[in-house]
């Protein structure tokens, strides 16, 4: 049986390859059918592994401890030279996302540090997690989903 973090990861990927090269941000949502679904678990995805408050430098030296080689959408190896999907600008997660509870859901937009065109809109106004090109992530504060859409 696959798991949740192999599912989101391949359901990116497959969004993010569908539309070829593109000159302007493309951001990608991703509505996870799974309440269980953390903020662990779509770092997994995005970047592999699941800590990168560190930055991508303790990479090799997590490898050489026996760590596998990280594989997410967006890094594929131990450092920012495995970078893939550039032209992926940010993905928006959320879980059983509906009508009914468009006011009170997990929505948070992650962005991708090496995007050839950052994502910089309305969408920004998320909750977020942003990291930097040196791995470092922090969390940003931001507006539900239904307050941004009413305006």
């Amino acid at each position: 049986m696959e798991r949740m973090v192999d599912r989101m990861r391949h359901a990116i990927s497959e969004k993010a390859g569908k539309y070829g090269r593109l000159e302007a941000p493309f951001v990608v949502a991703l509505n996870v059918p799974d309440w269980s679904v953390h903020g662990v678990d779509i770092m997994l995805a995005l970047f592999g592994w699941d800590d990168v408050a560190y930055g991508f430098s303790v990479g090799p030296d997590l490898m050489k401890l026996g760590m596998p080689r990280p594989r997410g959408v967006w890094l594929e190896g131990a450092s920012d030279h495995g970078k893939r999907y550039t032209r992926l600008s940010a993905v928006a997660f959320c879980s059983r996302l509906s009508p009914w509870n468009i006011d009170d859901n997990d929505l948070c937009l992650y962005n991708n540090p090496w995007a050839e065109y950052p994502y910089e809109s309305v969408l920004n106004r998320l909750p977020r997690c942003v990291t930097d090109k040196d791995g470092r992530s922090r969390l940003a504060e931001g507006l539900p989903l239904a307050r941004i859409l009413a305006g």
